[in-house]
């Protein structure tokens, strides 16, 4: 938990066996995403939502990366694909409130 980069290798191991895990792809996009590796992150999560379409969390995540990237159309497609997934979600509220700032921008 300290070191996440040789969490991030451990990880990566792990994905040579088990390539198609939605859980291992998308917690090495977390760990990209808490070391900053915004790119990383970008390919993790995706590549999750592409595993498991029908998973609400990746596109949450992309929702938070691409606002840190000041991508707010991006933001806007995945916040809306989460809360279309999951729009009981204890989160909607939040998401809903930050897509209606976005759409001022």
């Amino acid at each position: 938990r300290k070191d996440k980069e040789a969490a991030l290798n451990y990880y990566k191991e792990a994905l040579e066996f088990d390539p198609r895990n939605e859980n291992l792809v998308y917690t090495l996009g977390d760990i990209c995403f808490s070391l900053r590796k915004i790119e990383d992150a970008i390919h993790y999560f995706n590549l999750a939502s592409e595993i498991k379409p029908a998973w609400a969390d990746p596109y949450l995540k992309l929702g938070y990366v691409y606002l840190r990237q000041e991508d707010y159309q991006k933001a806007k497609e995945n916040l809306n694909k989460f809360l279309k997934l999951e729009p009981d979600h204890p989160q909607a509220e939040s998401i809903k409130e930050i897509l209606a700032r976005l759409e001022k921008k």
